[in-house]
């Protein structure tokens, strides 16, 4: 009669074993209904017992707790780090930025306290603009930012049609974007307004000195007194830029102190 027996017990025998007590059954064993988990002294192996498995998730649940908290006390800081700056930062603001927003039923400081860092803040490129050769008549009315700069911000629809991104370049907060029909970008005291179409060079030069209002159609121009300095034009894009001498206008963020 073959050996029946598995690790020297009989077949006849009760075993504990991990699962609790067994019966053998041809070549294997049978778990008792009545097996109690945790009992083991076959090789020493052992699942964890109830109570470990308590401690298991307890220590997660703690560890869970910990990292939520620390992660809304990095947050918090790298909010307060992020308005510290541009509150210390910015000193002015658009004009044509704050019509938009008037216009649009909001002000800078309901603005200030929507706008968002920009990705890789505080690491990435220097959030400042520099000043380019442009127009042969006048070198003030272009404007650029460094390579890779991505500003702080934040996008704003506009009832009119379009969207515009109102961002802090260097001390101020600009706006680039569409507003109707018209492609709006400012800086330097300056709005660049951009339409479809390029005008001959006569009306191009009659438009120098005269109000924005006049030569393009943009409700938000409507009574300023911001003039026309320069006009670009791109007869091979069909299109036109009427560069706009705005000025900036004192700002600080609601959360600055005096200055």
């Amino acid at each position: 009669m073959p050996d029946e027996s598995f690790h020297g017990f009989a077949p006849s025998e009760t075993v504990r074993t991990c699962f609790g007590p067994r019966s053998s059954a041809r070549d294997g064993f049978v778990v008792r209904a009545d097996a109690l988990v945790g009992q083991c002294v076959v090789n020493g192996a052992c699942p964890p017992t109830a109570a470990s498995l308590a401690r298991v998730l307890i220590a997660r649940a703690r560890s869970r707790l910990a990292v939520t908290g620390a992660a809304a006390d990095f947050e918090d800081r790298l909010w307060a780090a992020f308005r510290e700056e541009i509150g210390t930062g910015v000193t002015r603001a658009s004009p044509l930025l704050v019509a938009l927003l008037d216009a649009e039923g909001l002000t800078l400081d309901d603005l200030a306290w929507m706008i968002m860092p920009p990705p890789g803040w505080p690491f990435a490129a220097s959030p400042l603009s520099r000043p380019t050769p442009g127009s042969r008549r006048d070198s003030r009315v272009r404007f650029r930012a460094a390579r890779g700069t991505v500003f702080a911000g934040v996008t704003i629809s506009v009832r009119c049609g379009g969207r515009v991104h109102a961002q802090i370049v260097a001390d101020s907060i600009e706006v680039r974007g569409r507003i109707g029909t018209v492609f709006v970008s400012t800086g330097s005291g300056m709005a660049r307004l951009r339409v479809s179409g390029g005008v001959p060079k006569a009306v191009a030069h009659a438009a120098i000195g005269r109000p924005a209002a006049e030569v393009v159609d943009m409700p938000l121009l409507a009574g300023r007194d911001w003039s026309v300095v320069a006009v670009e034009r791109s007869m091979s894009r069909n299109r036109s830029t009427f560069v706009v001498e705005v000025g900036s206008r004192p700002y600080s963020m609601p959360w600055a102190g005096p200055r």
